[in-house]
């Protein structure tokens, strides 16, 4: 299937807005004292302006090798997160699964980064995505997206579980930063993401 461009154009503002919010993150965490993920608000920063690129062609900043070698390096660092962290023992670091969504989204944008060019040599341009079919990229695209999809409603229900105190002892350290508006990104990218996936099927 192939998206309205309206649409393709809304959901590129809300990935710049995700990037900008990300960027503050970075900014803001440190000197207020509170806690966030470097790596994940990085990735998704990169996701937000790469994805913008891809819906409304006219906003790629960077050619696609740029963007493919970014990915590449990011699903390398969260696939050794994963490791690392399945090897090492204590409360102060996070489960693999942990890590295992990010190392999807990142395997998805190598995807569509793959699958773009292909459909321009087929000649699809509609909202920067392949068209039916996706330049024979559809049956991957369906795994990501059925992933992100089930993802973003997993995220969803982490509203209810920040709304209740974590059991257990206290956690040390700085409080983490916005934890809602960080789950309020997170399903922003998964969903437009799996949005796009599907435009290639």
């Amino acid at each position: 299937m192939t998206g309205p461009r309206w649409l393709a154009g809304t959901l590129a503002a809300v990935m710049l807005s995700v990037a900008a919010y990300c960027v503050s993150r970075l900014i803001c965490a440190r000197p207020r004292g509170r806690a966030t993920e470097r790596d994940v608000d990085t990735a998704h920063g990169a996701e937000g302006v790469a994805m913008a690129g891809m819906l409304v062609p006219s906003l790629g900043l960077l050619p696609g090798v740029m963007w493919k070698a970014a990915f590449a390096a990011a699903a390398g660092w969260f696939a050794s997160r994963a490791i690392r962290a399945r090897r090492r023992d204590g409360a102060r670091t996070p489960p693999p699964g942990h890590y295992l969504p990010h190392l999807m989204e990142s395997g998805a944008m190598l995807y569509m980064l793959a699958a773009v060019p292909a459909a321009r040599a087929a000649g699809v341009t509609t909202a920067g995505m392949g068209g039916p079919g996706g330049g024979g990229f559809g049956a991957g695209a369906f795994v990501f997206a059925l992933f992100l999809l089930g993802y973003a409603v997993w995220t969803a229900d982490r509203f209810t579980a920040l709304r209740a105190p974590a059991p257990g002892p206290p956690v040390t350290g700085p409080p983490p930063l916005a934890p809602r508006l960080a789950v309020c990104r997170q399903i922003g990218v998964s969903i437009t993401m799996a949005y796009m996936l599907i435009t290639m099927l």
